[in-house]
């Protein structure tokens, strides 16, 4: 025989239900006001881009004075790795503009310019890749040893002889993230960073081919 519900369970129902629905129509407000930040920033360039609340927490510490550089600096790293390269520029910039001094925000807009496994760079994003980093450069002096690493290695894929070729600034760039990795083995984002070096020398390529020997196996430069 089925038991009644009780006025408890009852009302303990209409709680999950409440809070269920609470916390769906708040996250849909995020994700308007989200996106209504969006527009507005295309329609007005000089609007600040959103921060982003669903990006999850990925933190990488960089020096600076200024909270906000170091959110819109963050979502600008989370951007790169989601491969949504543009908006990771925007937010680079932006914290770029909350902090001028900020090193690590010129080196964001460098990497987020440059090449990856879906697309070579263009001649505009070389070139702003390389004001970019000599922007780094020049405020690298009160950085930390990590965070110089960092820009130095950067530094190797976009300032080089003018006869040097995309793929050997590209190799030299992997070799120098290789000595970040080995430098900070518990940082991840130079292990993420030095694995996508590795993947940009074979772009295109999928993981079963860059294990056959034909193709050349990737852990020869591990």
């Amino acid at each position: 025989m089925l038991e009644k519900p009780t006025v408890t369970t009852s009302m303990n129902s209409l709680r999950m239900v409440l809070v269920s629905f609470v916390a769906w129509f708040a996250s849909s407000l995020l994700g308007w006001l989200n996106l209504l930040a969006s527009v507005a920033h295309a329609i007005n360039p000089s609007s600040p881009p959103p921060l982003f609340s669903n990006l999850g927490s990925l933190h990488h510490q960089i020096t600076t004075t200024s909270e906000l550089a170091q959110q819109y600096f963050d979502q600008g790293l989370r951007l790169v790795y989601a491969f949504n390269h543009e908006e990771a520029i925007l937010s680079f910039q932006e914290a770029a503009r909350q902090d001028p001094q900020a090193a690590m925000a010129y080196w964001g807009i460098a990497v987020a310019s440059g090449p990856n496994i879906n697309a070579p760079m263009s001649k505009e994003d070389g070139r702003r890749a390389v004001d970019a980093i000599q922007k780094a450069r020049a405020h690298a002096k009160s950085v930390s040893a990590a965070e110089r690493a960092y820009i130095d290695a950067l530094s190797k894929r976009y300032l080089s002889a003018r006869k040097a070729t995309r793929a050997s600034l590209d190799r030299a760039y992997a070799e120098a993230m290789r000595t970040v990795w080995k430098q900070y083995p518990e940082d991840p984002d130079a292990g993420i960073l030095f694995a996508e070096a590795l993947m940009d020398l074979r772009p295109w390529i999928s993981g079963r081919q860059m294990g056959n020997r034909s193709q050349g196996r990737s852990n020869s430069y591990l």
